[in-house]
């Protein structure tokens, strides 16, 4: 609610700069898990309200430098085709849902109360379910690095 009540203030809506607009949602998706831990350690009222200042000022700060740049730089590059297909529009708000997932996994699976397979699975996810090891093998394996030759 925040990421559009704020956007709106800005001009962007998602018909005229979609992903300004979703990465703002993904801004506020990562502020809303400090929210979200602010609550978890009971840190009080005052102090959440700070927590939730600063969120709504980081959204403003965020939104007032997309306008900032995006009239400094409108004649200097190029214009983009927005997302207006179906296929666009789809991707953009799958990239929101993955995002949006990931803030219920690590809500759900942070708290100690959970079983000990939900917290293996929360590990592998936490890791990245080592795709990163597993890209780094298959690079080695099908680019290996040339080792210098000296004269």
């Amino acid at each position: 609610m925040l990421t559009f009540s704020v956007s709106t203030l800005f001009g962007f809506t998602f018909s005229n700069h979609p992903g300004v607009l979703i990465l703002g949602a993904i801004l506020q998706i990562a502020l809303t898990y400090l929210l979200w831990n602010a609550i978890e350690i009971h840190i009080g009222k005052r102090l959440f309200i700070r927590v939730g200042i600063i969120a709504g000022l980081v959204s403003v700060v965020y939104f007032a430098l997309q306008a900032a740049f995006i009239g400094l730089l409108q004649n200097a590059l190029p214009t983009a085709e927005l997302a207006s297909g179906p296929f666009d529009i789809g991707l953009l708000l799958f990239i929101l849902m993955s995002f949006m997932s990931v803030l219920w996994l690590q809500v759900r699976f942070s708290s100690g109360d959970i079983g000990s397979g939900w917290q293996s699975a929360y590990v592998h996810f936490y890791n990245g379910l080592y795709i990163s090891s597993f890209a780094n093998l298959l690079i080695r394996r099908y680019w290996p690095a040339k080792s210098p030759r000296h004269s």
